[in-house]
């Protein structure tokens, strides 16, 4: 896995627990700044347009400063999602 992936899935995980409000405001903030992150490397080397839409509209999920009100089900199988895609992704760049 890449390592820059590595501490948001984790904290992703854990956020399938029952945790303060404050935690997934921590969560987002971290998951969205890795996520622009790699969309401005990704855009540097001139990669493949899908991989930068997607994490164009997870950044836009997980942004810190408009919260997304989809329910803690919803967000469950979302942050399992983005798991998923992360591992996916990083397997593809190995």
């Amino acid at each position: 896995m890449k390592k820059i992936f590595i501490i948001p899935s984790i904290l992703l995980l854990i956020a399938l627990l029952h945790l303060p409000y404050g935690y997934y405001s921590l969560l987002k903030l971290v998951v969205c700044f890795v996520l622009i992150k790699e969309i401005l490397e990704l855009n540097q080397n001139q990669n493949n347009i899908n991989e930068i839409l997607i994490f164009s509209a997870l950044a836009v999920l997980y942004n810190p400063i408009v919260a997304i009100p989809l329910g803690k089900v919803i967000w469950s199988i979302v942050n399992i999602t983005t798991i998923i895609y992360f591992i996916y992704y990083s397997k593809k760049r190995m």
